[in-house]
């Protein structure tokens, strides 16, 4: 191992090899990387590994939009998937907080990100916007749009028939739905972070 260079980073996680690849990429050839485990073994290795668009304050917005643009190059420049999987984002806000949801939804546009005010009723003083028993036509297109139809035929179509169901299991799947692979089709589910909720079943005490 070398004992000297000009550039030293310390912890090989997100932040340090992101930090040595681009410094390589300027032509920095003489930089060291020390890391005591092995790499992203710390917290970048057991992150939700999720890039939402919608969460980071107005400060932080534009270096979270160059970061999802350095995803997007992640293929043609390093040569290996990074196993992207859009999935969209929803939020939702009471009467409270639909200021603060329109003007988010404000910047994203300005900032050219996709964005939709899902329900107009919101721009209605009084009116509610959310009807027991009616249908929000715009929350089912986002999600027809922008989540059920990025999925695979088998996922998606296992995503709608197993709706009617309060809980999932292989065992509910394979007798109710009568699938085949169940625990596959639900393991997606968890990885792709889809409509599931991971609960831990326990015996009495």
């Amino acid at each position: 191992m070398k004992s000297t260079a000009d550039i030293v980073i310390i912890g090989g996680g997100i932040q340090g090899l992101s930090l040595a690849y681009y410094l390589a990429v300027k032509g920095q050839t003489d930089l060291l990387l020390l890391e005591r485990n092995a790499l992203g073994s710390g917290s970048s290795g057991r992150s939700a590994a999720i890039i939402g668009l919608a969460f980071p304050s107005e400060r932080c917005l534009p270096l979270t939009c160059w970061s999802y643009a350095a995803l997007m190059r992640f293929e043609e420049e390093v040569g290996a998937s990074p196993d992207y999987q859009p999935v969209g984002c929803l939020l939702i806000a009471g009467a409270r907080g639909a200021p603060d949801l329109r003007r988010r939804h404000a910047l994203l546009r300005g900032l050219g990100i996709e964005s939709y005010l899902l329900d107009p009723l919101w721009e209605k003083k009084g009116q509610e916007s959310a009807i027991q028993g009616r249908i929000n036509v715009g929350l089912y297109d986002y999600l027809s749009r922008q989540v059920l139809d990025q999925q695979p035929p088998a996922l998606r179509e296992f995503l709608l028939d197993s709706s009617i169901l309060d809980e999932l299991s292989p065992e509910l799947c394979s007798q109710v739905l009568e699938v085949d692979n169940p625990a596959d089709l639900i393991d997606q589910l968890r990885i792709r972070n889809l409509f599931i909720i991971e609960s831990v079943c326990t015996g009495p005490n």
